[in-house]
């Protein structure tokens, strides 16, 4: 039994060792909206964002799932992202945090 936790403790810390790893080192870089972190905006991170809300995943950066800049991250940040993305007129630009300051930047996609 002892052995048993002993591999069971193991596969906990290596598995919290690769999450870890995969967090980036300067987090407060970030595209607002890009929660998968792969660079650009796509259906992919509405998923990530579903999966947030319905408590399947943590988010690495929860400052880039903040599109609507209220520190809130809910089902209206992914309703804007949705908007986003089917670039309706008035959600072509996201906000996000430069040094500090919020600002609104056009997002490439």
């Amino acid at each position: 039994m002892n052995g048993m936790i002993k591999k069971l403790s193991a596969a906990v810390i290596a598995a919290c060792m690769g999450v870890a790893s995969a967090i980036p080192l300067n987090a407060s870089a970030y595209i607002c909206g890009d929660l998968n972190n792969d660079g650009k905006i796509t259906m992919s991170d509405t998923v990530v964002m579903s999966k947030y809300l319905t408590g399947k995943v943590e988010l690495v950066n929860y400052a880039a799932a903040d599109v609507t800049g209220n520190y809130v991250i809910n089902a209206i940040d992914s309703k804007v992202l949705m908007y986003h993305l089917a670039e309706k007129d008035e959600y072509q630009t996201l906000p996000c945090i430069i040094n500090g300051e919020w600002v609104t930047m056009e997002v490439a996609k």
